[in-house]
């Protein structure tokens, strides 16, 4: 079973991902690759990586894990106000309905005001995928987080934002809060606790290219299916 932090990241999308962004930075279409760690609800380390293809608000994202872990397909289509969560081995499907203003999702242990990150940004730089980045660390009480973000790429941030309803929502408690203010898209995220590390985003490959619609309908053969169905491990 996969730890709550990593449900968080596929149905917000990546919190590592959403970032704010300047209004007059055209959207982004194409494909972006990372490959990632995170930890169950014992400790121990998952490994997946992470597809998303983006064309205007339209998304899809597919998780593929080492070991046991199914892999997991969602589609998000603003257009028609669902959110689709496929079920290969069963060849079906289970629709979300997208209602109303976007709202945050609660933090299981809100913090109080006095435990906020201290950014840092360090001065140093590097390319990662010919792409200019500058070090941010944050860090709060037991929790560091290293960044290695760039602002070249607003644009991808801004079309995550529309797809997943980013654009309407106000700040969270975690460390993308501080990234929006910076207009810093991560190019490489790492988040430690207690000095071990829990979770590790890098992207891999970041293709600006035209998608075809086919990408973001269900695949031919699918059924739908009910909640119960979607969750019920006998369902095959």
């Amino acid at each position: 079973m996969i730890h709550g932090r990593y449900f968080f990241l596929v149905f917000v999308t990546l919190a590592v991902l959403h970032v704010g962004v300047a209004p007059a930075q055209a959207q982004f279409e194409g494909v972006i690759e990372t490959e990632n760690i995170t930890t169950d609800e014992v400790g121990e380390k998952v490994y997946f990586v992470m597809t998303m293809w983006i064309k205007d608000s339209l998304l899809k994202i597919q998780s593929v894990y080492r070991g046991d872990n199914p892999s997991s397909t969602m589609i998000y289509r603003n257009d028609l106000g669902v959110i689709w969560m496929l079920n290969e081995l069963a060849k079906s499907y289970f629709e979300i309905k997208q209602e109303g203003e976007p709202q945050n999702i609660p933090q299981p242990f809100p913090r109080d005001k006095t435990d906020q990150f201290k950014v840092t940004k360090t001065g140093k730089k590097k390319k990662i995928l010919g792409y200019s980045c500058e070090q941010v660390i944050l860090k709060r009480r037991g929790e560091l987080t290293e960044i290695w973000g760039t602002k070249s790429l607003v644009q991808v941030s801004r079309s995550l934002a529309k797809t997943t309803g980013e654009e309407s929502s106000t700040g969270s408690d975690d460390w993308n809060a501080e990234l929006r203010k910076m207009n810093i898209f991560p190019l490489y995220a790492s988040t430690s606790l207690d000095n071990v590390l829990v979770e590790l985003q890098e992207v891999k490959k970041l293709d600006m290219r035209g998608l075809p619609m086919e990408l973001f309908e269900i695949p031919q053969g699918y059924r739908k299916q009910k909640l119960d169905e979607m969750f019920d491990p006998e369902n095959k």
